[in-house]
């Protein structure tokens, strides 16, 4: 786990502050009510009658983004709003995925996935805006992070149209739908 020694950035949305109040309560917490991955974004049924468990819905809301964004043409991936790791655990098992890194703002959620000692994964305290990459990544993906990067009186279209142009000035990447890749 690392830390960002950059002193923050003023940006809209979420603060670190506001995410450590937020989730650095205890993951015990969470556990109670999360399923075992501790993904806290919406999961997703194929449809009125399936019956699958949440943690089976949170894995295949994960495999269809994961497939979407093309995870495994991947040898390096960035995860904005890891989260617990749910995500980025499914990146790193990729055979191809040779680097995942994960941004977070919690300590707690750093620390948990940190605690797997995956050595593909590395899970970083540090605002995306901040974060420079020693080399690029070939795919940038984040599920359920973006919308509080943005400030309540933004319209949509100036909402991802500037964090997308943020983004694609630090990176190599063609195009933002859920992830980013590179041409």
């Amino acid at each position: 786990m690392t830390e960002s020694n950059s002193p923050p950035i003023q940006a809209p949305g979420a603060s670190a502050a506001a995410i450590q109040a937020h989730y650095d309560i205890g993951n015990e917490f969470y556990g109670l009510w999360l399923d075992e991955t501790l993904t806290y974004s919406a999961a997703l049924w194929e449809g009125p009658d399936d019956t699958r468990e949440l943690s089976a819905a949170q894995r295949l809301k994960i495999a269809w983004h994961m497939a979407a964004a093309e995870v495994a043409k991947a040898s390096s991936v960035l995860e904005i709003g890891c989260g617990w790791g749910a995500t980025l655990r499914a990146c790193a098992a990729l055979p191809g995925v040779i680097r995942a890194v994960g941004l977070t703002l919690s300590r707690a959620q750093a620390q948990y996935l940190a605690s797997d000692s995956n050595p593909k994964i590395d899970v970083r305290v540090e605002n995306w805006q901040q974060h420079i990459p020693a080399t690029p990544y070939d795919l940038i993906i984040s599920i359920g992070a973006f919308e509080h990067f943005t400030k309540p009186t933004d319209d949509a279209g100036a909402r991802s149209e500037e964090h997308t142009s943020e983004l694609q000035s630090q990176s190599t990447i063609s195009y933002a739908v859920f992830c980013l890749k590179k041409k």
